[in-house]
């Protein structure tokens, strides 16, 4: 059987491209001789008809052309026009595997579909044992026989994988479902799902994130059953070994000739040891406020937050293992990664202070009560340390509504220049981390153009065309190879087109060593870092970055936020705080507050405990630099 069938993915599928010469000699031999013997034959030159529809033959007005779209037409009405579903059947097995969906495809388009009653079609979906994810890529399909797809879809739980697909991705799922599920048969086909021994653990994480903002909703004793199933599911991979694990450690010790050292033990476990001698340097509280960025870099050199991971770059094959949802709060395993480094850091920190009598809470209460009327002339900004001696939990409840005065407290001073204690009082409006203003008008820059955001996934994602170049493998992108110098002979010749256009544009420039280089490495950087985080700050810019934000805000590429936070930052302290955004968020809020967490430990409560000690680590950080501007001013 031929084995180099034309297969049109996509006008920007990197295949169609270099299927052009073969579409080119298919039209040659098609005039010759114009007839289809089979099935394959057919759905070949229905493919032909997909790239002749593409620019680069419409633009290419030749008669051969031209009778070639013709003679495809007329040859394609003639063999599906007439015959039924079965006549083709015989031939379905055969087809070339890429083949199959575009059957049913064809199936709908020459319409097929209306000469096939509903028990045939169930007869021969049945007999054939078609795969029914090739079914319900189709509209049309789904709508006709939807009481045959309702039946085999309920009849079998693992199908509900489907549902899940069509209604929990965050891509856009080419999936279709009948219109006449009932929420009480969505819910028991769930239920069911929960309960089979092959259950997806991925699935099965869905199921237990599943949000109240989606278009159908679960009952909460099958989310608690999903979430149990997958404690069971990955209990049981691990016990035979066959999970990928990876073990992170970092603590405190004398005598490191630098700031931090890393110690592998073994192929995937790290230990990160932090200088202890750096660190009992000085124990006083401004020094313990500034380690959380200055040695422990919870904040890069711009101050974007590390805890936050960029929003548009991709792990490759990584993300694959993820589990992922339509309203889940995103985390690369790269990042997750990150997070966990910077809360043991957080932790080993909070326990060797305490070890030293000194307690985190009491250090933040000295700069809200004591440092800021000092430092800005602010006496009316409080903050009331919780009780050392107190459980986490109860630690937790009192340190969220004093998280939330925080913000309160500067919202008054954004507005009315001064925290009135009266006015203070009196104010019943509940303060929206998203929506306080900054005291800067364009505090934060963000992009604001969908052409410079895939420009800047050509240049910058690790994941582009131009990152796996064919004689230098050693960089995460394109960016790090032009810095760290790479000619243009170092990659593939389709890379070269590329890396040509971007010549022609100005955006590259070729120097007298043969070495590709920016022509405009300033903006190129500032795109970088808005890359790395999704945001900027202009509060640490110097005069001629801001004037190339400026002059890249008025072409439209860029725009300005005036928030206290990020849009990123917002997210975050969303995904930690509460769960209105967000089906996957710890909501510690939220669940504390209200009484909704169950029993748990202590040490559970701790780690609750230090994520909200990182929420006000970053609120701290955010309104000391907003009354730096204001004093500045």
């Amino acid at each position: 059987m031929k084995n180099n069938w034309i297969k049109f993915y996509g006008k920007n599928d990197l295949s169609t491209e270099l299927n052009l010469s073969n579409v080119e000699t298919f039209i040659n031999d098609f005039i010759l001789n114009p007839i289809i013997n089979t099935l394959n034959e057919a759905i070949e030159i229905y493919n032909v008809l997909k790239f002749l529809d593409l620019e680069f033959f419409k633009k290419r007005t030749s008669e051969k052309i031209s009778e070639c779209r013709k003679s495809c037409h007329r040859i394609l009405n003639d063999y599906f026009g007439k015959r039924e579903l079965s006549e083709y059947m015989t031939e379905y097995s055969d087809l070339y595997f890429q083949y199959q969906s575009d059957f049913w495809d064809i199936f709908v388009w020459f319409n097929i579909i209306k000469r096939t009653e509903y028990v045939d079609f169930e007869k021969i979906i049945d007999g054939y044992k078609i795969p029914f994810h090739l079914l319900l890529e189709q509209q049309k399909i789904c709508e006709k026989y939807k009481l045959f797809f309702k039946k085999k879809l309920l009849s079998n739980p693992v199908y509900f994988e489907f549902f899940l697909d069509k209604y929990d991705s965050p891509n856009i799922q080419n999936i279709y479902l009948p219109d006449n599920l009932s929420d009480e048969e969505i819910n028991d086909w769930a239920r069911r799902y929960c309960e089979l021994d092959e259950a997806n653990i991925n699935y099965l994480e869905r199921i237990s994130y599943w949000s109240l903002h989606h278009e159908h909703k679960l009952d909460s004793r099958i989310i608690s059953k999903a979430r149990k199933k997958r404690i069971e599911q990955t209990e049981k991979t691990m016990s035979l070994k066959n999970g990928v694990s990876w073990k992170m450690a970092v603590g405190l010790k004398e005598g490191l000739k630098t700031d931090f050292e890393i110690v592998r033990e073994g192929s995937r476990d790290l230990q990160f040891l932090l200088s202890k001698d750096w660190i009992d340097a000085e124990h006083d509280y401004p020094t313990i406020l500034n380690n959380f960025i200055y040695f422990f870099s919870f904040f890069n050199q711009f101050f974007q937050f590390s805890m936050i991971d960029s929003p548009y770059e991709h792990s490759g094959l990584l993300e694959i293992f993820q589990t992922k949802s339509n309203y889940a709060y995103k985390q690369t395993l790269i990042s997750e990664y990150q997070k966990n480094f910077y809360m043991l850091s957080l932790l080993a920190y909070f326990d060797y202070l305490t070890f030293l009598k000194i307690d985190l809470e009491e250090v933040f209460a000295f700069y809200y009560n004591e440092h800021l009327k000092s430092e800005y002339g602010f006496p009316d900004f409080f903050f009331n340390a919780s009780s050392k001696n107190y459980t986490y939990y109860e630690r937790c409840k009192l340190l969220i509504p004093e998280l939330d005065s925080l913000l309160k407290q500067f919202d008054f001073i954004q507005r009315y220049g001064e925290i009135d204690s009266d006015v203070f009082e009196l104010d019943s409006k509940n303060t929206n981390y998203q929506e306080i203003k900054s005291l800067s008008e364009k505090k934060f820059v963000y992009f604001d153009s969908e052409e410079k955001l895939n420009f800047c996934k050509l240049i910058f994602n690790s994941q582009s065309n131009l990152s796996f170049p064919e004689k230098k493998k050693d960089r995460k992108n394109f960016y790090e190879y032009v810095q760290y110098g790479i000619s243009i002979n170092d990659f593939y010749e389709y890379q070269k087109k590329v890396i040509d256009s971007l010549i022609e544009n100005k955006v590259l420039y070729i120097n007298l060593v043969n070495q590709i280089r920016f022509t405009n490495p300033t903006s190129i950087s500032f795109y970088y870092l808005l890359w790395e985080k999704g945001y900027l700050s202009t509060l640490y810019l110097s005069e001629s970055d801001l004037k190339v934000i400026e002059e890249e805000s008025m072409t439209g590429n860029v725009k300005y936020g005036n928030t206290l936070f990020s849009e990123q930052e917002s997210d975050y302290i969303s995904y930690i705080m509460d769960n209105k955004k967000f089906s996957n968020a710890l909501a510690i809020r939220n669940k504390i507050t209200h009484g909704s967490y169950g029993k748990k430990q202590d040490s559970d409560y701790k780690s609750y405990y230090l994520e909200l000690l990182m929420i006000l680590i970053l609120f701290t950080v955010r309104i000391n630099e907003e009354l730096d501007c204001y004093k500045s001013n």
